[in-house]
């Protein structure tokens, strides 16, 4: 493990070195994706939907029109769809 570690280091440091400082943090955030994906620690399905997102299969009409925009309830019925927050469009509709 120390190895790798050191491996990983290393190559974080040298390639930040020629890095705008902009782009630091998102080459920052995907290194440590794929170090927790690595280590089953992420839902690949879940970081894809971050990524990309998806159309929703629900068609449920949004419970609050004066707070929740259209294009919002749509991603969050998108969202609902996954094992990790499924059922979130039920407490939504009880609030």
């Amino acid at each position: 493990a120390n190895l790798n570690d050191y491996f990983t280091l290393s190559l974080y440091e040298n390639i930040c070195r020629s890095l705008f400082e902009k782009h630091k943090l998102l080459f920052s955030l995907l290194l440590t994706i794929r170090i927790l994906s690595g280590a089953k620690k992420v839902n690949l399905q879940d970081w894809r939907f971050l990524v990309t997102g998806a159309p929703p299969t629900k068609k449920i009409e949004n419970p609050c029109p004066e707070w929740l925009k259209p294009n919002v309830w749509m991603d969050l019925l998108a969202l609902s769809d996954l094992e990790t927050f499924t059922g979130l469009e039920k407490i939504l509709d009880n609030e």
